[in-house]
């Protein structure tokens, strides 16, 4: 037989700590309501039904957390007929880290054509931090986070989508841009974006 306990309040004995013995938890029924509640402390010896409601602050979650969201937009276009990557000027974001440990997500969209037929465009990241010089390869590939490769004879235009996660490692101010880079042969290069069109980064800071 299920024995019920009535009580408004539990207090610790000798303390401030009420421990559950290890193998056992404490389930939350269906439309139970939580108030305050440290997430580190229990972890491991609780589980809440879908229906808990949870009516105060909900702490203790130290990583995975999204700590803040930032949106860059751009309607304009950029042409490159260099080699090594450039920093794509027509679009960019900016945020500043609120700790040394958290991970920025960057997510970037837009349009990306070669002028030239049968040629590769490379697509990568460019960051600076604290008006710092640029790191124009983030990802450290040679060929990026896209090869796009305009084969045939006819050129079309394709929606380049590329994603990374970053440790800047700093809370200073992080700037973000795409960086692209022509396959080389013959000009005039490369391009990222269009008129009329939306060009997006999105960048997401994580608790790391």
């Amino acid at each position: 037989m299920t024995g019920i306990v009535k009580t408004d309040q539990i207090q610790g004995a000798q303390g401030t700590t009420i421990t559950i013995p290890t193998g056992n938890k404490i389930s939350i029924a269906d439309s139970a309501t939580v108030g305050t509640l440290n997430a580190t402390i229990m972890k491991g010896v609780t589980t809440f039904a879908d229906s808990a409601v949870f009516s105060g602050a909900v702490s203790g979650i130290t990583t995975g957390k999204v700590l803040q969201v930032v949106q860059g937009t751009s309607t304009a276009e950029f042409s490159t007929s260099s080699t090594s990557f450039v920093k794509a000027t027509n679009l960019t974001a900016s945020i500043t880290p609120s700790a040394t440990s958290s991970k920025i997500l960057i997510q970037i969209m837009g349009t990306v054509e070669t002028e030239q037929y049968t040629r590769h465009l490379y697509m990568d990241i460019c960051r600076s931090i604290g008006g710092g010089s640029d790191n124009l390869n983030l990802s450290g590939q040679t060929e990026g986070l896209l090869n796009y490769y305009m084969g045939g004879t006819t050129i079309i235009r394709i929606n380049g989508i590329i994603s990374f996660l970053d440790s800047p490692n700093t809370t200073s101010q992080c700037v973000y841009n795409p960086s692209i880079r022509f396959g080389g042969g013959n000009t005039p290069g490369a391009e990222f974006g269009k008129p009329n069109q939306l060009q997006t980064i999105i960048l997401t800071e994580i608790a790391g």
